[in-house]
């Protein structure tokens, strides 16, 4: 059930009508993609994952101040269980590089249904670029303009903008947020960034394996390895601002790998997917089934910006800083007044922080993931669960190293 708000709240402005401008051709290929990847992967999207496992799932839209249109999603109890019982805190999830609110409803076992259980108010973020995040008033993603952000960008517009309108809808005074991955960036940057949502409008956040200080990756983390070694040799890759180098979709982040790793009854690649999903997310304290991977990577990876790479490769390439986006030294003094970029600042963070690193997880690496524990002062607790990056979606386990500690955290604060 797809619902849309007119209006204008605080730093954001909802849509009743879809007043955007869109590529149709890029629409249909999206589209036709999807119906794809539903007849031949069995990849629902977020509202029919919902009902799949007997949730209602709803969509609303939202416009951010510079023109994006975002979907985000909402997950409730079927309509025929009583509802007007709970206590319905707001809770906003925050999604991976690449990936979607899909991630988050994927398995019977996930965190969000977990909490719609318990009483909460479910919400689930979509950041520009992602599959639900790929429309604007003025651009179309044919145009590299339109790829033109990083993920700060997502932490101090789209997380913001989503906030306010879930406050404004629910009529509540603040919520909680959960991050995983690149949502918990978002979520520790705005949360450092804009004090006004840290002090008034966030209960608390549970930040999942966070992705800021990458100083001391996992030693098998090809990924960063090679990202980290392409940033430093080709400076033109974060000096050319206009040029498609640093303003465009990452290649290949939007192509579906159950079709080549995991198709059912052909395993003659599975071994070697599974050694490179080792190399870049950790080994797995569980090895991931055939039909685990066969539903993430069905939803991951969907979409993101250079940009948004390049902004962590760049924290590869920076000896354990973490800084605003590096411009170049001529647009850096335009922005920020210095030839460097200055660095995030986690000691202004006032909201309740909690923080879940994975052991054996490479991105970040289990001494990264502390060192943004002792950066934080409003790190109330921290929790090593032994997950890599992706058991934190897929291990059947979450209740026990996932839902149970959050639920008891968020209880704390009602």
């Amino acid at each position: 059930m797809a619902q849309t708000l007119q209006g204008h709240g605080p730093g954001v402005t909802w849509l009743s009508t879809a007043r955007y401008v869109s590529d149709e051709s890029a629409d249909r290929d999206i589209l036709s993609a999807r119906l794809r990847r539903e007849k031949e992967e069995g990849a629902l999207t977020q509202v029919r994952l919902a009902e799949k496992f007997g949730y209602v799932g709803e969509a609303y839209t939202v416009r951010t101040p510079d023109g994006y249109i975002l979907t985000i999603h909402r997950i409730s109890k079927a309509a025929h269980q009583n509802n007007d019982q709970l206590h319905r805190t707001p809770v906003l999830f925050g999604h991976a590089l690449g990936g979607n609110s899909e991630e988050y409803v994927a398995y019977n076992h996930s965190t969000s249904y977990a909490l719609v259980d318990a009483g909460f108010d479910v919400w689930l973020g979509n950041y520009r670029g992602s599959f639900y995040g790929r429309k604007h008033v003025k651009l179309n993603p044919k145009m590299p303009e339109f790829w033109d952000f990083s993920w700060h960008e997502n932490a101090v517009i789209d997380e913001p903008t989503i906030i306010d309108y879930v406050l404004h809808f629910t009529g509540r005074p603040k919520l909680f947020l959960i991050g995983h991955s690149m949502g918990a960036t978002a979520q520790a940057v705005l949360l450092a960034s804009r004090p006004e949502y840290a002090k008034k409008k966030v209960l608390g956040a549970v930040l999942m394996s966070p992705q800021t200080y990458v100083e001391n990756p996992g030693r098998y983390n090809i990924f960063q390895l090679v990202v980290g070694t392409l940033y430093s040799s080709i400076p033109v890759l974060k000096e050319s601002i206009k040029s498609y180098v640093v303003n465009g979709p990452m290649p290949l982040y939007g192509n579906c790998v159950v079709t080549f790793c995991f198709p059912n009854n052909r395993t003659e690649y599975a071994n070697y997917c599974r050694f490179m999903i080792d190399a870049v997310f950790g080994k797995s304290h569980k090895p991931m089934t055939d039909a685990q991977a066969q539903t993430l990577f069905a939803h991951f990876p969907q979409g993101a910006s250079i940009r948004q790479f390049m902004h962590y490769a760049q924290a590869m390439a920076s000896h354990g800083e973490f800084r605003h986006y590096d411009y170049g030294p001529v647009k850096n003094r335009q922005l920020y007044g210095s030839a460097q970029p200055p660095s995030y600042n986690f000691s202004a963070i006032v909201t309740p922080t909690y923080v879940i690193c994975g052991k054996t997880d490479y991105s970040p690496g289990i001494q990264d993931c502390l060192k943004f524990v002792n950066a934080t002062p409003a790190v109330k607790r921290h929790l090593e669960v032994p997950y890599n990056h992706a058991d934190f979606l897929v291990s059947d386990d979450v209740d026990e190293y996932l839902n149970k500690p959050i639920i008891d955290i968020f209880m704390k604060y009602i």
